[in-house]
């Protein structure tokens, strides 16, 4: 079981390896699973502008909502 500070460091370091996959592959297949890895780990940081950003190619569907959760509006 993680404790809290482990979950916010693995949310980091998820944030932080899919925010240099986007900018290596910005046209892979799995760039919207990248963008809501990095959506979440900007909320969790409270960062909603980031997180608003990253989503915004995608649209508002039910992933890219659940991602980002309070800062959803």
């Amino acid at each position: 079981v993680f404790s809290s500070s482990h979950q916010q460091q693995a949310n980091d370091a998820a944030g932080a390896t899919a925010r240099v996959f986007l900018q290596r592959f910005p046209s892979s297949f799995h760039r919207k699973e990248a963008a809501l890895l990095v959506a979440r780990s900007a909320v969790a940081q409270g960062d909603c502008g980031s997180a608003q950003a990253v989503l915004a190619p995608f649209g508002a569907d039910d992933d890219t909502k659940a991602a980002l959760g309070a800062c959803g509006h």
